[in-house]
This record gives C-alpha cells, sequence and structure tokens, in this order.
C-alpha cells in the first residue's frame, strides 16, 4: 500500500504489504518482516504557525494574520486590542508621535504590533504682551508663550504723542505717549502719560494774556519811603493796580486821594495824577 503522508491535523500511513491470504501487514514485499498499523502511521503533523502578518486600518484597528508554514490553505485571522500612547509629546514647532500598539495572544503566545500617528505641532500661544517703558518714553513689548515660557519673543514699539489735557494758567496738563507693535498680524497697544506743568499767568496791561485773569493788586504804604502823606493818614494801607514789569520803578510812589476817591499815584513832589 502506498504511503499516506500525515497533514498539519491528521496522521497518515507508511508505505507497507498486506497479505491477500491472512491478513497480515508486512514493510516489505516479500513478507519477511510483519508490522502493526500502529507502527505503520505517521502523525499529524501539527500547524506550523510562524509570525502573523499585520493589517492597519486607517482609523487604527488591527488584526493578526497566521498562515501554516505546512499547509498555506490554513489561515488564522486575529482582531488585535489596540491601546495608544504619545511617546514623544507635540511642541510649539516640533511635532509629536502618538504610539498605536496592537496586541493577539495565538496559540498560547502574544504578539504585538505598533504603529505611529503624528502629532501636529501645537504652535506658539503667545498672549498679551508685558510693556516697558523708559524714562525716554520709548517702549518695548515682551511676548512669552503660554506653551513653552523659554520662548520670549520682544519687539521694539512705535510711539506717539499728543497733547490730551492742555495746561492752564493755573492747571497741569497731560500728554499721553502711545505705543504700538503688531505681533503675529495682531496690533497691540499701550500708553504712558506725562504731566505738563501749569503754565502760570502772563500779565500784560494788567491782563493775563491767555485766560484774561486781572493782574491781582500790590499793597502800597503810603508815605514810604518818606514821610506819610497829607492825603493819606498814618497807618492806614492802601492799594495800586501796577504791571509786574513796572512794580520796581514804581514801588516807592503812593496812590494819592483826590476829590474824595482813590485816582492813580502821587508824581514827585506831591502832586497827584489826573
Amino acid at each position: 500500500m502506498e504511503k499516506v503522508p500525515a497533514t498539519c491535523e491528521t496522521a497518515g500511513t507508511s508505505a507497507h504489504w498486506k497479505c491477500d491470504v491472512c491478513g497480515k501487514l508486512f514493510s516489505d514485499p516479500e513478507g519477511n518482516t510483519e508490522i502493526t498499523l500502529e507502527k505503520l502511521t505517521i502523525p499529524a503533523t501539527g500547524h506550523a504557525y510562524g509570525a502573523p502578518v499585520w493589517k492597519w486600518t486607517d482609523d487604527f484597528k488591527a488584526t493578526a494574520t497566521f498562515t501554516c508554514a505546512n499547509d498555506t490553505t490554513h489561515v488564522k485571522n486575529v482582531t488585535a486590542e489596540v491601546t495608544s500612547a504619545v511617546t514623544t509629546p507635540a511642541a510649539c514647532e516640533p511635532t509629536g508621535v502618538r504610539t498605536y500598539t496592537a496586541k493577539v495572544t495565538f496559540e498560547g503566545k502574544e504578539y504585538t504590533d505598533t504603529k505611529t500617528e503624528t502629532i501636529a505641532a501645537t504652535g506658539h500661544a503667545y498672549g498679551a504682551p508685558v510693556w516697558k517703558w523708559n524714562d525716554d518714553f520709548t517702549a518695548s513689548a515682551t511676548f512669552t508663550c503660554g506653551n513653552d515660557n523659554s520662548h520670549v519673543e520682544k519687539v521694539n514699539a512705535a510711539v506717539t504723542n499728543e497733547v490730551t489735557t492742555a495746561a492752564t494758567c493755573k492747571a497741569d496738563g497731560v500728554r499721553t505717549y502711545t505705543a504700538k507693535v503688531t505681533f503675529e498680524g495682531k496690533e497691540y497697544a499701550d500708553t504712558k502719560t506725562e504731566v505738563i506743568p501749569a503754565l502760570g499767568h502772563d500779565y500784560k496791561d494788567g491782563k493775563c494774556s491767555r485766560c484774561g485773569a486781572e493782574e491781582p493788586t500790590t499793597p502800597v504804604e503810603p508815605g514810604k519811603p518818606g514821610e506819610p502823606s497829607r492825603a493819606h493818614p498814618a497807618g492806614e494801607t492802601h492799594y495800586a493796580r501796577y504791571p509786574r514789569h513796572r512794580r520796581q520803578q514804581q514801588r516807592d510812589r503812593p496812590v494819592g486821594r483826590v476829590g474824595g476817591g482813590w485816582r492813580g499815584h502821587h508824581r514827585a513832589g506831591g502832586a497827584a495824577c489826573h
């Protein structure tokens, strides 16, 4: 009888001869060596599955396909359990990596495979800047990335100024400086103010040339620097209005009284101006 090869799952038999008279089995054609069917049996080879072929889908699911080396028609597909982890974090500029790991257990042995996915760079996360003003009213804006505070960008500002509150004779004014920068397509601005001192009055002909306020009168003691005049009793103080630039030259000239009222100042020698 011809040899019947064993398969992965079915036993085979070795070549042998059988006597047509007695039915006994022999390992040789002469019938000299009797043999049993048990000894003629070739055990099943069993499967010879090696490493699987992995298949990944676009949504990161995976299967492992095992093919028997003894019989390629024997194929087993096993759905994998997939986990994932970030193996390289993305940063502001570099991309990162997420690694997917597929695992299957087949015929008592564990098999794994991995697939990676690129994680897009996070990009910078610059918020509002910190402004720095110098004594000369130049300015700069410093931007710090919220994703990585080692990423710092300093931008010098363009500064303009204008008087936002005009100074008056008595009140201070305000000059406002405005700093502007454009960073990553967005405009940022900051302001700083400077005090403009009050101007003070500018008296001309008894009135302020700016606000029109009348010049304050200056106290004059009659009779000075000599004796009190007859028209002004001693100890009585009278007032005369002189422009500021004339006060020095007029300081020793007392006011006179004419016709029951005060008019002007005394000239030298006591005669009153009319």
